[in-house]
């Protein structure tokens, strides 16, 4: 399915607030607010197990601070899922690397610097690897009954 051109907007703006893991809610340069999903990365619910540590350690990564945002798609809600760029570091990358989040392989299926910085993160028993057999978020929201997508969309 091709990507609109909306959907390949590109745009800086300053976090106002972290959501979770992987929801932000940011201040454009033209002054709107928008809520955005990131892409390629899916980081623990809130009311997971390290969803709260994740949230938490996000906050000081990026709240506050200017951000490029590249639209990807939008999700089943509007919202713009996106590349999100702090300080010059891809921020997917700086959270899967860290074991703060799984790949998001359904949004990234290809991208193989996730799929690999996953597996070091793994093996290396980082952020959330360091528990035993953690349960993915999409798996935890279809448990759950979060976020109201089917279990397809729930990634």
């Amino acid at each position: 399915m091709p990507v609109s051109a909306e959907a390949q907007s590109l745009f800086r703006g300053r976090v106002m607030a972290v959501h979770s893991g992987d929801t932000y809610r940011i201040l454009r340069e033209d002054g709107r607010l928008t809520d955005v999903r990131l892409w390629g990365a899916d980081a623990p619910e809130l009311g997971q197990p390290y969803g709260t540590t994740v949230q938490q350690t996000v906050q000081r990564l990026v709240g506050g601070k200017t951000v490029r945002v590249s639209v990807e798609d939008h999700d089943r809600h509007g919202r713009p899922v996106a590349r999100i760029e702090v300080e010059g570091d891809d921020l997917s990358a700086l959270l899967v690397r860290r074991g703060l989040a799984w790949h998001d392989d359904v949004r990234a299926p290809n991208e193989d610097t996730l799929m690999r910085l996953e597996q070091q993160a793994r093996g290396a028993k980082r952020g959330l690897w360091a528990r035993p057999n953690p349960t993915p978020p999409w798996e935890w929201r279809e448990q759950n009954g979060a976020s109201g997508s089917p279990p397809s969309e729930n990634r």
